[in-house]
């Protein structure tokens, strides 16, 4: 599924004009990745799916406003932020079933995920992030490309290590030793989560 630079300017300059049959390279091509990545969210087959698609016939929609360099990027970042908002919504419904102050909750909630007044909120979208994202920074090169690669690609260990010209068990090395840094860095942070929660 590796296309050049040049081959994705082309097919995004194809899609933008609505040639059908490029977007349809991209919704074979990219559709069970992008699947697979959504479900790492929502824990369901059905809702990882329906997500997708809406992202895919979104696409289709607004092909013609649409500027895209990198397809792969760009399909990812549209999944995760419909992920997000779609357990947003699952958490309201929650809170709305219980029946506990149904507009309190729901005010607590868009706080929570907007990060303006909530401490937990602060520390999911700020500290956390920021300290994940430094984590991953300070990796060793081999070591952080090939965690990349697989955490915010969802490329398997064999695409991985075509991709890398490297043996799979390279691939697997790679991963545990970057598997293990980040839980040590990670750790205090994640128990003071924890504690908040």
């Amino acid at each position: 599924m590796f296309i050049s630079v040049r081959d994705e300017s082309t097919l995004a300059q194809k899609l933008h004009e609505g040639d059908l049959k490029s977007f349809q390279w991209i919704y074979e091509n990219y559709y069970e990745i992008l699947c697979r990545f959504a479900f790492r969210f929502t824990q369901d087959h059905g809702s990882a799916e329906e997500i997708v698609d809406d992202v895919m016939f979104s696409l289709w929609d607004h092909h013609e406003d649409v500027v895209i360099t990198q397809f792969r990027p760009y399909l990812f970042r549209a999944v995760r932020n419909l992920c997000i908002n779609h357990l947003k919504s699952v958490a309201v419904r929650f809170y709305s079933a219980k029946n506990i102050s149904v507009d309190e909750d729901e005010k607590f909630l868009n706080s929570l995920f907007q990060n303006d007044e909530h401490p937990l909120g602060i520390l999911l979208e700020k500290e956390l992030e920021i300290h994940f994202q430094q984590a991953i920074h300070e990796l060793p090169a081999e070591c952080r490309r090939v965690f990349l690669m697989s955490r915010s690609e969802c490329l398997t260990y064999e695409e991985i290590a075509q991709e890398l010209g490297i043996s799979v068990n390279t691939v697997k090395y790679h991963m545990k030793n970057a598997l293990r840094i980040l839980s040590k860095e990670m750790g205090r942070y994640l128990i003071l989560l924890l504690a908040l929660i």
